[in-house]
């Protein structure tokens, strides 16, 4: 935990890091089997004016562009409390704060992090990072040679845009840290997250290093944290002490291949294969004694239910409530993109299912359906739907207007399989 007197932010960031696994989803207005349980929570506008406050501006590039930055709202946080949530663009700034309860947008801001995290209080973090190139004589050589330097910042914004300094000073996140390629030669990826356990910082990032290996890395003390070997394109978490890294097992079935339906062009489909789910692997390393404490698998049986066996890997990250419950995103078989027509331009989107499995790993059922748009691009760690502590679920929903941001409760009783 983080030291004594830190005050409820403490808690709120040692919370915030389980709920990275951020996600957010599209619905398009064909309904699902599990529609009648969900709630719109609000809808926020599309412009074409850039400087619109509580408005989105938007432009969508074609199906061919997939992976093309879109300047459209992409990644959705929702507090563990159910409380804030953020919506952002995903080529933009442009970052809009929801009041959950009273359901309605608040503030308009810019947020230039994609890796932002948000904490029990509904205050968002992130990291801001300055890169300056310089240049020197190597007296050996006799030729200059070019480094950067790069200064590292953590931010925090309250849900109405107002920075929180006094915040980061008394949890002691104010300090800069910074890298000089010249001794230090770090490939920095995505930030994880921050907390503090038995007195000691950890400011933490993967690591993609240049031989194909990524590691967990703590830039406060500069040390590697957990090598997470060769070619890993899993996710990793953070909840107080635990570190959970999760591995997809997806495999290539080619006797019953699963397909999905693509446009590309002029409103041609072509039919691609998709890899097919095999559960993950969930790694639990504890900061505090520095080893790793526990292992097991979605599904906790190994086994696949014949609902798992019908659909194909999608590559979202994992996501986890207060109860450890896990949540998978999956593409059904046989799936076809979706188009939306808008005054700013065309959008398509493949349906989704999330996948349930309670603490112990066992396979709950589908919990709900979503989109997920085709400019999203390879998943990385934040998401277009996310869950709270209590285990609703928010996603994103596109019409032709305005984004919509919907929550599907969470059931009170949910039966096991068979």
């Amino acid at each position: 935990m983080m030291p004594a007197g830190k005050g409820g932010l403490c808690t709120a960031i040692l919370t915030l890091l389980m709920w990275s696994f951020q996600c957010a989803t599209i619905s398009l207005s064909t309904p699902v089997q599990w529609s009648a349980r969900e709630q719109l929570v609000c809808t926020i506008p599309y412009t074409d004016e850039e400087e619109k406050p509580l408005h989105f501006p938007v432009w969508f590039p074609g199906p061919d562009a997939e992976g093309e930055p879109a300047n459209a709202p992409t990644i959705l946080l929702v507090d563990p409390r159910g409380r804030h949530a953020y919506v952002k663009c995903m080529r933009s700034s442009r970052t809009i704060s929801i009041d959950m309860k009273r359901k309605r947008p608040v503030a308009s801001f810019s947020v230039s992090s994609f890796d932002a995290i948000i904490d029990a209080e509904g205050n968002l973090w992130f990291d801001v990072r300055r890169t300056q190139d310089s240049s020197y004589l190597d007296e050996n050589t006799g030729t200059f040679r070019t480094y950067s330097t790069t200064k590292i910042k953590i931010s925090a914004l309250d849900p109405f845009g107002r920075p929180l300094n006094e915040l980061i000073q008394r949890n002691g996140w104010g300090e800069e840290v910074e890298i000089d390629s010249r001794y230090e030669n770090y490939p920095l990826g995505s930030f994880v997250g921050l907390t503090s356990v038995a007195g000691t910082q950890y400011l933490l990032y993967l690591l993609r290093h240049y031989d194909g290996r990524t590691s967990l890395f703590n830039l406060k003390t500069k040390e590697e944290i957990i090598d997470l070997g060769k070619f890993f394109w899993g996710t990793v978490q953070i909840f107080q002490d635990l570190v959970y890294v999760v591995h997809s097992m997806q495999f290539w079935d080619k006797e019953r291949p699963l397909t999905e339906k693509r446009f590309f062009g002029d409103d041609q489909k072509v039919t691609r294969k998709l890899p097919n789910y095999g559960g993950y692997r969930i790694e639990v390393y504890s900061l505090r004694e520095r080893k790793r404490v526990r292992e097991y698998t979605l599904p906790a049986s190994g086994q696949l239910s014949a609902e798992e066996k019908r659909v194909g890997v999608s590559g979202a990250p994992v996501r986890m409530d207060g109860r450890g419950h896990h949540y998978v995103e999956v593409i059904p078989d046989r799936s076809e993109w979706k188009r939306l027509r808008t005054n700013f331009g065309d959008m398509y989107v493949s349906p989704r299912r999330i996948l349930e499995y309670d603490h112990a790993g066992r396979f709950v059922g589908v919990r709900c359906q979503v989109h997920r748009p085709h400019f999203m691009g390879p998943e990385g760690p934040k998401s277009y739907w996310d869950v709270d502590a209590e285990g609703n679920i928010y996603y994103l929903k596109w019409t032709n207007k305005g984004v919509e941001v919907w929550k599907s409760p969470v059931q009170k009783k949910a039966s096991q399989p068979k």
